[in-house]
């Protein structure tokens, strides 16, 4: 390398260490140049050199610096590690951002070290990002901190956990985008296209459950089960179910067809109305057990068993009664049309006066308490044949 007349080359070293210790060090820097186009002899050949002896004064920093964490986001479970160079004749605290102090035990060193590296690890968890504050001072007569240099260094969680809480207009997912909007009335669920989301839990206590628009239907849950309504003014609504099962009963005021096309029960102060459109409507069961039975018409298709007997009456008046014996009683001139069949014999009371026959025991006619007037002819005999008498 050739430079000009005047020119020079100046080679700048650092960083390079001299002693670990305070105080005066001598460093000597020799030159080692040979060759270039004048062909200068190396040191070996001429054993001169050019070189300089240089005196360096090392001052230990008097404050502590570099302070900083081993890492600078916490999972859970893991420790926050702070780190600090600094002389050791200080103490150190490390105050969290509520003011509370933390004294940092004394290094423990082989060999005494008027400056070294500190480190120290919180007593307290990391649950959010935290400040820490490094403070270096002394400590009077009473132990109490004379503070004399501040450094600071955060760390911050992965999970953040907030004592009072956290105020922000939504929250929105990492993986899965959806999001709840804090709105004035509560909170909005959304899905990743704006839409209302869904909400899945295996658990929900609420006291009004109501549908997406304001006339839609809404629920709430008294202590003594749920109630359903629409509109604004608690109007009872309807419950659309492919089955309901209830332990103790349902209370409605009437029960029809979902198509609003077939007939319909309603519960009176009587009993049940059973009904078709605005008429009276039809029962059709295979069996059927009634205490008390009020129809304008009545029709049996086949055969109708009177296991305690039958009253018939009209205008509160009885027409025809039987018991459980198979007998029957008329009242008030009830007139039989066409033919009665009786299987043992029938008996009439009319008044005073009776008539009765029998065919078992002994096959008889009996009249008691009247007189008995034939139109006609009276047969005697077992047939109408030749062994038959006219009386």
């Amino acid at each position: 390398m050739t430079f000009p007349a005047q020119e020079h080359l100046v080679l700048k070293l650092e960083n390079i260490p001299v002693s670990d210790r305070a105080g005066l060090a001598t460093v000597s820097v020799h030159e080692l140049a040979y060759g270039g186009d004048h062909k200068a002899p190396s040191y070996t050949q001429t054993g001169f050199y050019y070189g300089t002896t240089l005196g360096l004064v090392k001052q230990t920093p008097q404050v502590p610096q570099n302070f900083r964490a081993d890492l600078s986001l916490v999972g859970t479970g893991q420790n926050v590690v702070l780190r600090w160079d600094g002389p050791d004749s200080l103490t150190y605290w490390i105050r969290y951002p509520d003011g509370a102090l933390e004294r940092v035990d004394p290094p423990v060193r082989t060999t005494p070290t008027p400056y070294g590296p500190h480190r120290h690890t919180p007593r307290r968890s990391l649950t959010r990002g935290t400040t820490y504050t490094l403070m270096a001072g002394t400590v009077d007569g009473n132990g109490q901190a004379q503070e004399g240099y501040f450094l600071t260094t955060t760390v911050h969680a992965t999970v953040p956990e907030f004592d009072n809480g956290v105020r922000t207009p939504w929250v929105e997912g990492t993986a899965n985008r959806g999001r709840v909007t804090f709105a004035a009335n509560g909170a909005e669920v959304h899905r990743p296209d704006g839409g209302l989301g869904t909400v899945t839990a295996d658990d929900v206590t609420t006291r009004v459950v109501q549908g997406p628009t304001d006339s839609a239907g809404w629920i709430t849950f008294p202590d003594r089960g749920v109630n359903v309504y629409h509109g604004h003014d608690a109007t009872p609504g309807v419950l659309t179910a492919a089955r309901v099962d209830a332990e103790e009963g349902v209370n409605a005021p009437w029960v029809g067809d979902r198509a609003h096309e077939k007939g319909w029960i309603g519960f009176t102060q009587d009993g049940v109305d059973v009904r078709k459109n605005d008429g009276g409507g039809a029962i059709d069961a295979y069996k059927a057990s009634l205490t008390d039975l009020r129809t304008d018409t009545a029709r049996v298709k086949g055969l109708l068993t009177l296991l305690g007997g039958m009253k018939v009456s009209h205008d509160g008046k009885g027409v025809l009664e039987t018991s459980a014996d198979g007998s029957f009683v008329f009242h008030h001139g009830g007139s039989i049309k066409g033919h009665v069949v009786f299987g043992y014999g029938m008996f009439v009371h009319l008044g005073q006066a009776s008539l009765s026959m029998s065919v078992k025991p002994v096959p008889a006619v009996g009249i008691h308490g009247c007189n008995l007037a034939v139109g006609g002819t009276v047969m005697a005999g077992v047939d109408s044949g030749s062994t038959a008498r006219k009386l």
